[in-house]
């Protein structure tokens, strides 16, 4: 169980496909826009992990226009990952897009029509929702979903995601001796050279309960050095 937790905390973190709903209100539509013809960057991804769950640290280097098998390049530990590393790398590799949206945007398919705004100040918009659910989710990730609570911020001066937040309502019982005592996952944005928000840094906690015991465990992903890579560019030199 411990591994599925750990996928899923790649699967919402930095990895969430983007989506459109007319009936938000204006300024949820303008912050969770796709532009048409977004620039596109390479980026430095460092991922650790705190508590009894996972033994992981690695920082990797993304370019999302070069194929897939050559998109990641580990930076370090070289050649010495753990086989929690390692599993996370490989995750990392098999997503289909390589790892290339970091942009805040993506949280957009998780925000249902009825989010409320809670809360305003004179740079912050607060909304809370009740994310999505998606039928074609696994099993146990829709289970986790139908039990959180989120809560985005939008800033009033740019119209970008500021923050993005999931919390557990109630514990989650995942199989008949394990339950998700809490589930966290905080996501900090920051403005890129374009001006989008892009995911500066995701940290995702849990505590489980099994037969009594409980398990604490925080992975936190950080991005940074944001260089912007010209498509044409690059695909004209891998072909000489």
């Amino acid at each position: 169980m411990f591994r599925y937790i750990r996928n899923l905390a790649f699967a919402t973190a930095i990895l969430t496909a983007p989506a459109m709903a007319d009936e938000w209100p204006e300024a949820l539509k303008t912050a969770l826009t796709e532009p048409e013809n977004g620039a596109t960057y390479s980026y430095n991804l460092t991922t650790e992990s705190f508590g009894e769950m996972f033994d992981v640290f690695f920082e990797a280097f993304i370019d999302p226009t070069r194929p897939p098998e050559e998109r990641i390049e580990i930076l370090s530990p070289p050649g010495t990952e753990t086989r929690d590393v390692a599993e996370f790398i490989q995750d990392l590799k098999d997503e289909p897009i390589g790892g290339g949206n970091i942009w805040c945007s993506g949280v957009a398919d998780t925000i249902p029509k009825d989010a409320v705004l809670v809360d305003e100040t004179p740079d912050t918009l607060v909304f809370n929702f009740r994310p999505t659910v998606d039928k074609d989710m696994p099993k146990d990730e829709r289970k986790i979903y139908k039990k959180l609570d989120g809560q985005i911020v939008i800033d009033k001066n740019t119209m970008t995601v500021k923050s993005y937040r999931l919390k557990n309502r109630k514990h989650i019982r995942m199989m008949f001796v394990a339950k998700i005592r809490s589930f966290l996952q905080v996501m900090e944005c920051e403005l890129a050279p374009n001006g989008r928000s892009y995911i500066s840094k995701t940290q995702f906690t849990t505590e489980i309960g099994v037969l009594g015991y409980k398990t604490i465990g925080t992975i936190t992903m950080s991005v940074s050095d944001l260089t912007p890579v010209d498509r044409a560019v690059t695909t004209f030199e891998r072909s000489f």
